[in-house]
């Protein structure tokens, strides 16, 4: 409002009229701020653990067999410390840092949060994962030409180092696919920085067809920051989700060509 000719503020604009990611978060948090005040909140989704895949009674059902990340029986990979979620791991997959995992009971009685809490060491950008303890889920009965999608609810500190926390689902098939929620923006010299600000919410992919009768996917979160700047990066990972979807063209009336 300060600009004479409405720039957008200094760091949040590549050339002064569109907005990088981070302008674009700065509008949008001021929008649903906005919004708050005439509309009531959202319902939360929520992953119920009866609601697992079954081919005959339940087949869209979640693939995931531990969505409220319960229990400690999961996997501690490379740079990692402490309890993992039973049927998930973490991992470091490039820098040196490295992560305690913990467990916390939420508040809402929705299991529990999968909690990592970082240590930055060196000056690379550093890349780490939660993710299955396979690393591919195995898509029983579903055939070529289904929908699928995967979800998860996360919650960040105020860390200014964050770059990336994003949710993969990759298709293992020939002709395969993969899908992101809130990929990195690279400039084009680097990966843009978060704001220093604290984020809850959910990620969900973009649904896509997996084009292999016996696929299989890979549901990961991966969770990118700048070494270099300090502080302590937390992020927290509860209702994690993997299921087929109805076909999302059908919204548009869409029909394949005869």
């Amino acid at each position: 409002m300060a600009s004479t000719y409405g720039e957008p503020k200094s760091g949040y604009s590549p050339d002064a009229i569109h907005f990088n990611p981070k302008g674009g978060e700065a509008v949008g948090y001021a929008f649903a701020q906005f919004l708050a005040t005439i509309l009531p909140a959202a319902q939360n989704f929520s992953a119920y653990p009866d609601d697992l895949f079954d081919a005959t009674n339940n087949p869209m059902g979640n693939r995931l067999t531990n969505p409220l990340c319960l229990g400690t029986g999961g996997a501690l990979g490379t740079g990692v410390t402490g309890s993992v979620a039973t049927g998930m791991r973490a991992e470091r997959s490039s820098g040196a840092s490295s992560v305690v995992a913990s467990k916390e009971s939420r508040a809402d009685g929705l299991g529990d949060y999968q909690v990592l809490t970082f240590t930055p060491a060196g000056t690379a950008e550093d890349m780490f994962y939660f993710r299955t303890t396979a690393a591919n889920t195995s898509l029983t009965g579903a055939v070529a030409g289904d929908w699928f999608t995967a979800r998860c609810k996360i919650e960040t500190n105020n860390y200014a180092g964050f770059t990336g926390v994003s949710l993969l689902l990759s298709d293992q098939g020939a002709g395969s696919m993969d899908a992101y929620a809130m990929e990195p923006f690279n400039s084009g010299s680097a990966n843009e920085k978060w704001s220093a600000l604290a984020r809850a919410g959910y990620l969900e992919t973009p649904a896509f067809q997996i084009t292999d009768a016996a696929s299989n996917v890979r549901w990961r979160l991966e969770i990118s920051f700048d070494a270099n700047v300090a502080g302590t990066p937390i992020v927290k990972v509860g209702e994690v989700e993997l299921r087929k979807v109805s076909d999302p063209r059908t919204l548009l009336n869409w029909s394949a060509p005869a």
